[in-house]
Parts: structure tokens; sequence; C-alpha cells
């Protein structure tokens, strides 16, 4: 056995054996792509220049890039107008 196939379990025993068959390297590093990738917050509905210019704002401070963070607050702004 490697030393990454025994964990801690509630009660604080060792156990040899990961939920599902994980090994620990392997939740380690779901761990740290769901820290370098935070989820947004959800996206304020409207199609204002003030709601568009906040949506990108969060979607920069979440690590999305300004070209990428301007077309989801864009696209987020088009699905909020009525189709007629």
């Amino acid at each position: 056995m490697r030393p990454d196939d025994y964990t801690l379990n509630e009660a604080g025993s060792v156990v040899n054996r990961f939920p599902k068959g994980k090994t620990l390297c392997e939740i380690f590093a779901a761990e740290a792509a769901a820290l370098a990738h935070p989820a947004p917050m959800p996206l304020k509905k409207g199609k204002s220049e003030k709601v568009i210019a906040e949506n990108i704002k969060e979607l920069k401070a979440a690590g999305r890039p300004q070209k990428q963070a301007v077309a989801i607050a864009l696209a987020t702004a088009q699905k909020g107008k009525k189709k007629s």
C-alpha cells in the first residue's frame, strides 16, 4: 500500500480506503481545482449599463479574462430581453 491510501475518518481512526475508491492525490487535486476556479456569484438580471458593468466586475473577480467576462455579461443581458 502507498502512503496516500490512508486517511482519517470522523472519529480520528486511520482508514485505508477512500470513499468511492479515490486516492488522497485525487481528492487534493479536486480541491485545488475548485480553489483555482471558484464559482462566481449569480449574475444580476437586467440590461442597463450599470448591471452589465457590475456583472463584468463580478466575473473578473472570479478569475475570468476581460473578454470572456464581457461576452458572458452581454449574453446574460440579451437573455433578459423579451422576444417580440
